[in-house]
């Protein structure tokens, strides 16, 4: 028997050498001669080249074949994709102009421009002044208050916020909403509406949005890009014909009865006349000339606008010889697994390639006449990620000044094969599945659309029972908060105790039900937080009391956070006990050599403290919320440092 093969390693020679060691012992001594003028050694030698051939092949992928295995997984290569951004119109006149959705406007250099193509309709407003008021302003703010400033509480009582325009002349609006941006600063991974891989996850709040008119404020139809407030995106507002002012102001009023915000969404601009558009244009191919019924016919789309034709609404039509009606024809990945009377093609880049007669149909033009039409998107790749603050020229005639006040995100390229397999290869250790406790944590931390911070899952366990409950698994989830991440220029927000909202609570539970097991019961709750009192009693050798009580009561804030909390400053562990010895080692540490800290009390659910020596604890998966801090001092009189 032949010893275990190596791939790619054996060669001509080897193989021949162990034919020959066999020959021997299989024809029991009969077969004597073994050189080359021998048909048997011929034969040996036919075999031990074809082998070798084979074993070769063994070792040899195909980029088809790597692609097709690709789309097995589910990770195939992808393909370019346009960038998007935020269009403003400012208006240089004083009228007021609507713009249609495909209007065209070009970025970059006349000689070789980026065009990019608006996604929505607006109506252009011209305004003098915008400013904006509400409840959770103190007073009123223009579009970049250059501050990050709330737009709302988080109370959750009654909030509204109010955007009052003063016009340049009257109006009476069209078909076209207003577009306003709110660009709203917000965790990293809660991505903007314009960005392509934004996901849509149900609001905070419930907003309504009613507008001045000679009636008084009258609800109005509107389109919420921003999704409650929760990211940043364009509010698209249905105004009436008869929209008016409120003491000389047009105004449009946002409200929502309860703020159930987790933090107070908090505006870095606002855009007016904004809408969305994609670095894309539409463009028609057509083919006119002859085309020899030979196979293989490929056809190249040199018009790129900057990067690849896009693969989205990319559609060939071809005339029927025999009733001169179009035929369309689809896009497929591959050719090999067509038959051939399939109306099939692949994109290679920028290039069209039809199939052969055998593995695909074999493109028939008509004799005369306009015999092929390829429409598709020009645009897409990196080029198209341009700044913040770029200008556009338009192509209709507008006096029109038009800019993206955020910058151009989601472009890409088409994906290389090398990183489509790392990518595959990563994406085989995500958890898509919740089977154990660790599986339902990292799925609701990493739901799409909102941000949680964490997520503790306890297996067998359900609030409404006493006794354990097989096949269901409680999932407790903390949202994100502000934790000291913000800019210099941000207004300061203090949330101890973040409370899950409920848009980003129905997320979390949906998400988690599209993974669970078969039989299982998934129950998704907010975390819950035990109130706590801490009080210290120090001897002190300091005359700043007051900075010291200070010192103290940040540190032990710091050190029982939800989020931040802990001794590795990932967040109180939701069935961790308050340490007295731990606590007073804490606020030793804040105190330094400028008090002794000698004693601990501890009061839950709004008791006064007790002195407490031993641990004590919060309950069933309880988190800790710090309300209090007293700290009771003695003067301490030495003359060498604390005893």
């Amino acid at each position: 028997m032949l010893p275990e093969l190596s791939l790619d390693t054996l060669t001509y020679a080897e193989l021949v050498q162990l034919g020959l060691r066999r020959i021997p012992a299989l024809s029991q001594k009969a077969w004597t001669d073994h050189n080359a003028h021998d048909p048997g050694i011929t034969l040996l030698e036919l075999y031990a080249y074809l082998l070798e051939q084979r074993i070769y092949w063994l070792d040899q992928i195909s980029p088809a074949l790597e692609r097709a295995l690709l789309r097995l997984l589910g990770t195939a290569p992808q393909r370019a994709r346009a960038a998007r951004t935020v269009i403003t119109a400012t208006r240089r006149r004083r009228d007021h102009v609507e713009l249609e959705a495909g209007v065209k406007m070009d970025a970059g250099t006349e000689l070789s421009p980026l065009t990019f193509t608006l996604d929505e309709s607006i109506a252009v407003v011209s305004y003098e002044r915008v400013r904006l008021s509400g409840t959770a302003l103190e007073r009123s703010v223009g579009p970049k208050p250059g501050r990050v400033v709330s737009l709302f509480p988080h109370h959750g009582g009654y909030a509204e916020l109010a955007v009052d325009f003063t016009l340049r002349s009257p109006w009476h609006p069209e078909e076209n909403p207003v577009g306003l941006l709110f660009e709203l600063l917000t965790p990293a991974r809660v991505l903007p509406q314009w960005h392509p891989e934004a996901e849509d996850a149900p609001p905070p709040v419930e907003l309504e949005v009613r507008v001045s008119t000679p009636r008084g404020m009258e609800k109005v139809a509107f389109e919420d890009g921003t999704r409650g407030m929760r990211r940043s995106g364009i509010l698209r507002v249905h105004v009436p014909t008869d929209w008016s002012p409120v003491n000389g102001a047009h105004r449009i009023l946002l409200s929502t009865p309860a703020a159930t915000f987790t933090s107070p969404p908090r505006l870095l601009q606002l855009g007016i006349n904004a809408a969305l558009a994609s670095h894309r244009v539409r463009r028609v191919h057509t083919v006119l000339e002859d085309w020899p019924r030979l196979p293989g016919r490929v056809l190249e789309l040199k018009d790129t606008n900057g990067g690849v034709p896009l693969v989205e609404g990319l559609k060939v039509l071809i005339r029927r010889e025999e009733n001169q009606r179009w035929r369309r024809w689809r896009l497929v990945d591959d050719l090999r697994d067509q038959g051939p009377a399939e109306r099939v093609f692949t994109l290679e880049g920028a290039v069209v390639r039809f199939g052969d007669g055998l593995k695909g149909r074999l493109p028939v033009l008509p004799s005369k006449g306009n015999r092929l039409r390829v429409r598709y998107w020009a645009g897409g790749g990196l080029a198209g990620n341009l700044p913040a603050g770029t200008e556009f020229r338009p192509h209709i005639k507008r006096r029109l000044r038009l800019s993206n006040p955020v910058k151009a995100e989601g472009g890409r390229d088409d994906e290389p094969l090398e990183k489509a397999r790392t990518r595959a290869a990563s994406s085989l250790r995500s958890t898509t599945r919740a089977v154990v406790a660790l599986d339902h944590q990292t799925l609701a931390e990493t739901t799409p659309g909102v941000s949680i911070r964490r997520a503790f899952a306890v297996v067998g366990f359900s609030e409404q029972h006493p006794l354990p409950a097989p096949g269901v698994v409680t999932v407790y989830v903390l949202p994100d908060a502000p934790r000291g991440e913000e800019p210099e220029n941000a207004e300061p927000v203090d949330i101890p105790a973040p409370e899950i909202d409920p848009g980003a609570l129905k997320a979390v539970r949906r998400h988690l039900a599209e993974a669970r097991l078969v039989t299982s019961e998934i129950q998704v709750l907010p975390a819950r937080y035990r109130t706590v009192r801490l009080a210290f009693r120090a001897r002190v050798r300091t005359p700043d009391v007051s900075g010291l009580r200070a010192r103290i009561n940040q540190a032990l804030r710091t050190y029982l956070d939800p989020l931040v909390g802990g001794n590795e400053g990932k967040g109180w562990p939701f069935e961790d006990t308050l340490e007295p010895s731990a606590l007073i080692r804490r606020a030793q540490d804040a105190a330094g050599e400028d008090a002794l800290v000698q004693e601990c009390s501890v009061g839950l659910d709004g008791e006064a403290p007790q002195p407490a020596c031993e641990a004590v604890a919060l309950g069933c998966h309880r988190l800790p919320h710090l309300t209090e801090v007293t700290v009771r001092t003695e003067p301490l009189l030495d003359a060498g440092g604390l005893k």
